[in-house]
């Protein structure tokens, strides 16, 4: 994904050959199956070009990972239920002042 927020657009071959050119070598396969689960999901959008498809980013870098949080945490209280909450609240609580005040900023939509 990182990738392809550096990009407004890119096909499958773009983002092979970003990857193997950082010293990953992957077929064309791999990385077309992986865009295209990323389509299914919801964070890029596909249209064709020819005979290429061209994908885009659905979201923002920072919109992706806000959501991504948001299902990790709802996925560990539908789980651990209090326990997870308890570890929450826990875990603020041993934080410094300035750092709990930034996080209440965050939840209130203020800039830390």
């Amino acid at each position: 994904m990182r990738l392809m927020w550096q990009r407004e657009s890119a096909t499958v071959r773009d983002i092979l050959d970003a990857l193997n050119h950082s010293g990953r070598s992957l077929a064309y396969t791999t990385v077309m199956t992986v865009m295209s689960r990323l389509v299914v999901k919801g964070v890029l959008t596909r249209e064709r070009s020819g005979k290429a498809h061209i994908y885009r980013v659905a979201a923002t870098e920072e919109e992706f990972l806000q959501h991504a949080a948001a299902q990790r945490v709802h996925a560990l209280i539908e789980e651990f239920g209090d326990l997870a909450i308890t570890h929450f609240i826990t875990e603020i609580s041993e934080l410094s002042p300035k750092r709990r005040r930034q996080l209440e900023q965050m939840v209130k939509g203020d800039e830390p």
